[in-house]
């Protein structure tokens, strides 16, 4: 006696053959299923009871599957149409439902649109410095963010002892006060302004600019 089709087969509502739709003569096995066949929402099908449904990383959503899978041959190539959301990012940007923040990200609990204002892409977001005065190395440090450069001077002081803006490293004045000697230690070809003379500290101390 052949086998019948279980409960849980397609509810297909074509008067079709079974070989022709779908199976091979010779096993029930290999069946791809003809999708120019299908009638009705993907989601009548596609429920994880009759065929695979969407995942546990699948972003949460009630919006019918055709919104973002315009293939019938595969779930892949999906686009999210971000139309309309403006706030909560991280309830799918978690780095398992969609792309979280990267290892390098700046460490923050404040929400991805803080400083991520397009929906189309990451890039271009800009941090806000309001009420931070301190502990700049925290980030820039030349990971998760810039850093000093190679002609930087030497220094293991804060940056917020000489840089004082939060737009720009521009404009950072080193403070003098309590240096005597050794100038050719920062005042050098790629290092800060060249002396003119190699013992520029005698003149400069007596004639302090």
């Amino acid at each position: 006696m052949a086998s019948r089709l279980s409960e849980s087969h397609f509810a297909i509502r074509q008067r079709v053959i079974c070989v022709k739709a779908c199976h091979a003569a010779t096993t029930w096995q290999q069946v791809r299923y003809d999708h120019s066949q299908a009638v009705g929402a993907c989601a009548s099908c596609h429920n994880g009871t009759y065929a695979r449904g969407k995942t546990s990383r699948h972003v949460v959503t009630t919006a019918p599957c055709e919104s973002c899978h315009k293939s019938t041959f595969m779930f892949a190539g999906a686009r999210m149409d971000h139309t309309g959301i403006t706030g909560n990012r991280a309830s799918c940007h978690n780095g398992q439902t969609a792309k979280g923040k990267p290892a390098t990200h700046i460490v923050t609990a404040a929400p991805c649109e803080s400083c991520h204002t397009s929906t189309a892409t990451f890039t271009g977001g800009r941090m806000d410095h309001t009420g931070i005065t301190g502990n700049c190395a925290s980030c820039q440090h030349g990971q998760t963010a810039r850093g000093k450069p190679a002609t930087h001077i030497v220094t293991a002081a804060s940056c917020e002892t000489c840089h004082k803006s939060t737009t720009t490293f521009a404009g950072g004045r080193m403070d003098h006060t309590g240096i005597s000697g050794n100038c050719a230690s920062c005042h050098r070809a790629n290092g800060a302004r060249q002396a003119a003379h190699p013992h520029c500290h005698h003149c400069a101390l007596r004639d302090p600019p």
